[in-house]
């Protein structure tokens, strides 16, 4: 139960933290995860039929925002307080 505490503080204060807050509302962009790929009325058909939805794709804004989030995370890596390694 004491280690179940002391990772719920931690937890909060990672979630509390303004540095992870930016990383994942600014350089991770996580609302726009929830937003569907495919339109209301659009088939995976439809999306095959135009390359240039997936052939012309850019990942690095893409890779850049996840290792800002993974630098973030990393920031808060160490061990709990009161906990053992």
């Amino acid at each position: 139960m004491r280690m179940y505490l002391i990772l719920k503080e931690r937890a909060a204060a990672f979630r509390a933290d303004p540095e992870v807050h930016e990383a994942l509302t600014a350089a991770a962009r996580v609302a726009e995860r929830s937003q569907p790929t495919l339109n209301d009325c659009e088939t995976y058909i439809d999306l095959l039929a135009d390359p240039s939805a997936y052939k012309d794709f850019d990942a690095t804004p893409t890779s850049t925002a996840r290792l800002r989030l993974c630098r973030a995370a990393a920031a808060d890596t160490g061990a709990p307080d009161g906990a053992r390694a």
